[in-house]
């Protein structure tokens, strides 16, 4: 059965995102640089920005590998280009920040494992933001969203190359755990500075045990009327204690897992609302997603490729 005790621990307001003060922005060169650069412009105009760190990987390959073998002119090429890659970085993104004046913006071109090379920098510049693309189809080459989320130690922004610079409805999944509220107080805090409040979209999943010992619906019926009362005391509980002033509109939904995953029922609710964004922790409220990025959270990586997706740490 589902824990709902609302949310007493010592780091309640540790991880929340109210400034930026190095992001790290992750280009591959492709249409997708676009959708990053001006949604992350847009992004900041309302969590400060103090610092910004582009970089491009130019992937290395081990001579046997039968890429390598087949592209190594190509990728001669590309290696000697790295300071036309530098200029062709800067132009878009010193066009989309030109509002921007006192963000200080650097380039870098590394060789390497794209994936490895991204953590080690966000490790040496100590980014409290990680900026990402997600591409509508997996190419099989480059970074993968999950993956990122599951090693960086920082926040990470996941921004789809279909994404609008706009945010007028945000979702966050709410479990009472100490992320979800960090997630919370994050959407709230962003939501509150726009132009104009954003709504806030709260949905707790939550699940039954197993139910095959119990021998009519109406058992069931009983316990998810049990659950759902007290899902919605406590997300009264969690609202009145992490948004109490927030300006604009909260709906909540609470919604009966009914023994599937939880994820698919979160990206459901997030497109039927038409949310511009969903801001979410990291890690779950048991045990076992405290130790690592949470199930729900990598499966939400995989799944939605099309709404902007703020995961906090």
């Amino acid at each position: 059965m589902q824990d709902t005790t609302v949310l007493t621990m010592a780091n309640a307001d540790k991880g929340v995102l109210r400034e930026i003060n190095q992001a790290l922005v992750a280009l591959d060169l492709t249409d997708t640089d676009k959708a990053i650069i001006q949604y992350l412009s847009f992004f900041a105009k309302y969590v400060p920005l103090k610092a910004a760190h582009f970089l491009h990987v130019v992937p290395y390959f081990e001579s046997h590998d039968p890429f390598f073998m087949k592209n190594i002119e190509t990728l001669h090429n590309i290696w000697d280009r790295n300071e036309g890659i530098i200029n062709e970085m800067g132009k878009e993104v010193e066009a989309a920040f030109d509002i921007h004046e006192s963000v200080v913006n650097q380039y870098e071109v590394a060789t390497g494992n794209p994936l490895s090379e991204l953590l080690d920098t966000a490790e040496s510049s100590e980014a409290d933001l990680v900026v990402i693309g997600q591409k509508m189809e997996d190419s099989g080459f480059g970074i993968l969203a999950k993956n990122l989320v599951r090693k960086v130690n920082g926040n990470a922004l996941i921004i789809p190359e279909s994404a609008s610079p706009k945010i007028e409805t945000i979702l966050i999944p709410i479990d009472f755990s100490g992320y979800s509220a960090n997630a919370l107080e994050t959407a709230s805090t962003l939501g509150s500075m726009l132009e104009s409040p954003a709504k806030l979209v709260c949905v707790n999943v939550f699940g039954l045990p197993n139910m095959s010992i119990y021998t009519s619906g109406q058992d069931r019926a009983k316990f998810v009327s049990a659950l759902e009362g007290q899902a919605n005391e406590a997300m009264d509980i969690f609202l009145e204690k992490f948004a109490a002033n927030y300006p604009g509109e909260i709906e909540t939904f609470i919604l009966d897992q009914e023994g599937g995953p939880v994820a698919p029922y979160l990206y459901d609710c997030a497109k039927m609302e038409k949310a511009d964004l969903i801001v979410m922790g990291a890690k779950g409220h048991s045990q076992v997603e405290r130790l690592l990025i949470g199930s729900v959270t990598e499966r939400m990586m995989t799944i939605n490729k099309e709404i902007p997706t703020l995961v906090i740490k």
